[in-house]
């Protein structure tokens, strides 16, 4: 059947959160203030793939493992990337990120 639906995964906070190295909270946090789009399911938070990777692409950038590591910020700020997709690092720069976005807001 060519016209059926596929049922999306819809991520659970906990995934996400392992997902980048962050606290539920983080996650929480980020679906409170509106910036990452989510639906209520019970008491419970679920988030769709494509919110994530839109999330993803306009606030966090890795790059390959086998490249250097520095950090690096877009003109506007709102970019952070590292250039060797260290997962142990991921945290870093989401925070890097959102402490970019609060200076941002601040002014």
């Amino acid at each position: 059947m060519s016209g059926a639906l596929h049922p999306v995964k819809l991520l659970r906070v906990a995934n996400l959160a392992d997902r980048w190295n962050v606290s539920k909270q983080s996650v929480h946090n980020l679906i409170r203030s509106g910036r990452l789009p989510s639906i209520q399911i019970g008491s419970a938070k679920r988030i769709h793939p494509d919110a994530v990777a839109a999330y993803e692409r306009e606030n966090l950038t890795w790059h390959a493992p086998e490249a250097q590591t520095h950090h690096t910020a877009s003109q506007n700020g709102t970019v952070v990337s590292m250039s060797n997709g260290g997962m142990e690092r991921k945290r870093d720069v989401f925070l890097s990120a959102r402490q970019i976005a609060r200076k941002q807001n601040a002014n």
